[in-house]
This record gives structure tokens, sequence and C-alpha cells, in this order.
């Protein structure tokens, strides 16, 4: 007998150690769960009975004494949007007799709403009937409500990305100046489609008329690394032009080099058609007197700044009277219109024509060699006199002729301190020698 007592000691005590075990097992079980916001459940499809773990009371804000586990039960939690998919996922699994992982919303007693994600398995019997659903519940509320709000901005930037796209004129290029983003606001204003234009170099837009010392500065600019500002010309597929003011900035790499140029542009056209009318001359097209007189100061500056040689040239058309009283006054607008259209053509570095009013034309041109300040003046007169319009009252040549005066101020090699009306004055002087010496012809002075 006493032995007996003793192997029931023995196995009450291990029986004992066991259930400590489940115990704590099932305490480490229940900590992970909350932890990781997962519960499980057990239906019992047999009993028709659910059981749930603590954590799945609590993911759906219930107490285990308020709250009878049943499938049904379940369901009132379900929100009432989400209820035929639930039923529907979990319908299918069984007839499948395949797991299934479903997420939903569920309604707590409180109101508030939550995310969980449900998996779910099934045990068969020895006939290969279900006997057991055995799943999982995770509240993935704090991974849905930051989802949710990811998926909400990125709905915002895609609709600002789309705003942008539409209304701001703005293109990239890589560092060869190849074009590999055009906006729709940059293709409508341009009039070339986006296919039209990736993969093209950025001058498919280039005006003729603007100078290439612009584009000098500007790849000088970006190339170092700075952002450049300015207003450009551009031309459209058709032929017309447009005006932006455009801020090209560079994009720097991780690895400290520059990657590609992004460009943002704001249309001026119309800013720059009021200020066009307001300093050209509406017959010939060349800048007017307005112009002049705003930019030869401007000029002048920029030549002693950069010891380079100043070249301001006035010249008149020879007996303009005299043709105007011959051929009349409409076939004297013809000449000075094309004059004017001569004399804007001169393809030369920094050079600008003007009409400084009636038959007086003048041109300003910034040069590094003396020499080639003759030499474009002479270009100009020969072109002039090549238009070959008959002149018969014209003394100096049997076609229409001009005489042309030039002044010179060479900052490359002196401090030379002359000012505007220096200039004029000299060059005003020059024009009447070149007058007085026969017409059709170029005097210059150097000071």
């Amino acid at each position: 007998m006493g032995e007996d007592f003793g192997y029931t000691n023995d196995l009450k005590n291990l029986i004992d150690e066991r259930i400590l075990e489940l115990q704590k097992a099932k305490q480490n079980l229940d900590k992970a769960q909350e932890i990781a916001n997962i519960g499980h459940w057990d239906l019992d499809l047999k009993k028709n009975k659910l059981f749930w773990s603590d954590e799945t009371y609590r993911i759906f804000g219930l107490k285990p004494k308020e709250f009878e586990a049943s499938y049904e039960n379940f369901l009132q939690r379900i929100h009432p949007d989400d209820m035929e998919s639930v039923k529907k996922a979990y319908s299918d699994s069984l007839a499948d007799k395949k797991p299934y992982r479903f997420a939903h919303r569920i309604v707590l007693p409180s109101g508030e709403i939550r995310y969980v994600e449900e998996r779910c398995e099934h045990t068969l019997d020895e006939n290969g009937e279900i006997s057991h659903s055995i799943g999982t519940v995770h509240d993935i509320t704090d991974i849905k409500r930051i989802q949710i709000a990811l998926e909400d901005t990125n709905k915002k930037l895609k609709e600002y990305i789309k705003i942008v796209d539409e209304n701001v004129i703005t293109s990239q290029a890589d560092t060869k100046g190849i074009v590999t983003y055009a906006s729709e606001a940059f293709c409508r204003i341009s009039g070339y489609t986006k296919e039209e234009l990736i993969g093209k170099n950025h001058n498919i837009v280039r005006h003729p008329d603007m100078p290439k010392a612009v584009f000098e500065e500007l790849w000088k600019t970006i190339k170092s690394g700075k952002t450049w500002e300015g207003e450009i010309k551009n031309r459209k597929k058709d032929g017309s032009c447009y005006w932006v003011y455009s801020v090209i900035s560079p994009i720097i790499g991780s690895n400290g080099k520059i990657e590609k140029y992004t460009a943002v542009r704001q249309d001026i056209t119309d800013k720059k058609l009021i200020e066009e009318l307001s300093i050209t001359d509406e017959l010939t097209g060349l800048f007017n007197r307005r112009y002049f007189n705003k930019m030869i100061e401007k000029k002048l500056q920029s030549a002693k700044e950069e010891k380079k040689v100043f070249c301001f040239l006035i010249m008149d058309v020879d007996n303009f009277k005299k043709y105007n009283d011959f051929y009349g006054h409409q076939k004297g607008d013809f000449v000075l219109k094309g004059i004017g259209k001569t004399i804007k053509n001169i393809n030369e570095n920094d050079y600008t024509a003007f009409r400084l009013g009636g038959e007086e034309f003048g041109a300003i041109y910034i040069i590094k060699n003396e020499n080639d300040a003759d030499k474009i003046a002479q270009k100009i007169r020969q072109s002039i006199e090549d238009l070959q319009i008959e002149h018969k009252e014209n003394n100096a040549s049997p076609f229409v002729s001009a005489s042309i005066g030039v002044a010179i101020a060479d900052f490359s090699t002196a401090n030379n301190n002359c000012d505007v009306d220096l200039v004029y004055k000299i060059a005003d002087e020059a024009l009447y020698r070149a007058k007085a010496n026969g017409r059709n012809r170029v005097e210059k002075t150097k000071f």
C-alpha cells in the first residue's frame, strides 16, 4: 500500500507540474497574442461551439463573462457594409475545404470601427468532413489607417502633379540638353506633343532671334551648379513665337555631380508683346528711338566693364527726300521697310539695330577687334545697295544707298571715360563727313 501511495503522490506531483507548465504556456501565449494584437479562435462545427482567446475578446472590445462566443454573435460585430463579404469568404472556404485570408471592419460596442484580418484553416474528421474551423484574428487598424493615409496622400500628390503638369510650363533635360520630361502645359504652349519633345534636344523650341550669347551664359551658369533666370523667346511648332520667364536649375546627384536640369517657366508673351509694341518701330520692325536711348547707356557700360570695343553706327538713306518726291511716299515706306529688314538680319554677335527717326537708322555692336568695326559698317552699306532699289535722283548710286558714320570707343587698352552724348556727337560728325565726301560711304572716328 505504501508503494502505491508513493506512486500516486509522484503522479499527482507530475500532473501538478504539467498543469503549471500549461498555465505558464497559456500565459505566455496570451501575452504574445496581446503584443502582436493577434487572437485565435476555434469553431467546433459538430457542437456549434466557438472558443475565443482572451486577445480575441479584447480585439472585439468584449469581456468573456458578458458575451457568449458563437458564430451568430460574432456576425453581430461585423460592419454592416462588410457582412455579406465575410459570410461569403467563410462559406466559400467551407465549400472548397481550403484556408482563407480576409480583411474587414468590425464595430466595437462603443461604436468605434476597427480593421481586422481573419485567417482560417479547417480540420477534417475520419470521413473527410470539416469538424473544426481554426483561425486567427489580427487587429490591423493602425496599419490600415496608415495605409489609408498613404493612399490619401498619394491621391492628393497625384492630383497635385496633374495640376502642375497641366498648368506649369516645366521640363527636364539631361546634361546634354536632351528632353527627358515635358509637362502638358509645355506641350500646349509649344504646339509639340510629349512624344515629339522627349528624346529631342531642347533647342527644338529655340527662336533664331535669341542671341547666342544668352545661351552661352545660360549653359555656363547651370554647368557651374548655379540657377539661371531670364527671359527667353521660343518658337512654336507652327513657327510662331512665345515668350517665357525661365528658371533653370541643375539637379545634383548623390555623387555630387549634375545629373539633369529642371526648367520652370512663366508665360510672359502678352507682357512682351506690349513691351515690344512700346519699343518697336511700327514701319520697319526695328527697335525705336525710345529703346535706343535705354540701351546705348547699358551697352556702353557693358563694353567698359568687359574691356571691349564699343561701336555706334548712325546711318542716313542718301537723298531720301528726293526719292519720296520722285517715287511717292508709299514707295518711300517700302524702302524703309527693306532697309530695316536688311540691317536687322546682319548676323553679328552683340549687335542691335534701331530706327532713330525718319530715314535715320542706328546700330550698336560690341567687338573684340577694332578692325571689325569698319567691316560690319561696310557690310551694312553694301547690303543696302545690293537691294538694288532704283533711285534715279541719287547722285551716289543708281540704287538706294546709305551714308554711315561710326564712333569707336576702345576700352580694351585704355581707360576711356566717354559718355553717351560724346559717342552720339562723334558718330554724327562722322556721318556728316560721309555725306560731304560723296555719300554711299563709311567714315569712322576712334576716340
